[in-house]
C-alpha cells in the first residue's frame, strides 16, 4: 500500500541533510504541512492509473 510506503518526516529529514525540527520550521514558513504533501503524492498516486486505465476502480484501490 502507498501508505505504508510512504517515507516518514524523519526519513525525509535525515536525507535531506537538516533535521526534522528544521524541516518542519521550513515548510512553517512556507505554510505547508508535511501531511499535506504526502496527500497530495498519495493523491496523484491514485488519480493516475484512474485516468490512464479503464480497470474497475475497487480494482485500482486494492493496488494503493
Amino acid at each position: 500500500m502507498l501508505l505504508e510506503q510512504f517515507p516518514s518526516i524523519e526519513a525525509v529529514s535525515s536525507k535531506l541533510g537538516p533535521g526534522e525540527r528544521t524541516l518542519q520550521r521550513q515548510l512553517k514558513q512556507q505554510d505547508v504541512l508535511f501531511s499535506e504533501i504526502t496527500e497530495g503524492i498519495l493523491k496523484q498516486g491514485a488519480l493516475q492509473p484512474l485516468q490512464a486505465t479503464n480497470a474497475p476502480i475497487l480494482q485500482i484501490a486494492f493496488t494503493l
